[in-house]
């Protein structure tokens, strides 16, 4: 995901990408991006944890349901 493309509201999960992650990181967790600064997004996950996160190892959940 781009920086430019990234906004506070946006649902996001971890980027898909099995270089990046080892095996026992869940991509599967959903969250919203609450503010961003510089190339660090803050992120709250659906199962109540907050966690920092580079812009480009996320990416935008599909919201056209």
């Amino acid at each position: 995901m781009k920086r430019k493309e990234m906004k506070p509201g946006q649902l996001v999960r971890l980027a898909d990408d099995s270089q990046r992650w080892s095996g026992f990181v869940d991509l599967n967790r959903i969250g919203i991006v609450l503010e961003f600064h510089h190339s660090r997004a803050k992120v709250l996950f659906a199962d109540g944890q907050t966690e920092l996160h580079w812009y480009f190892s996320l990416e935008a959940v599909n919201e056209d349901r």
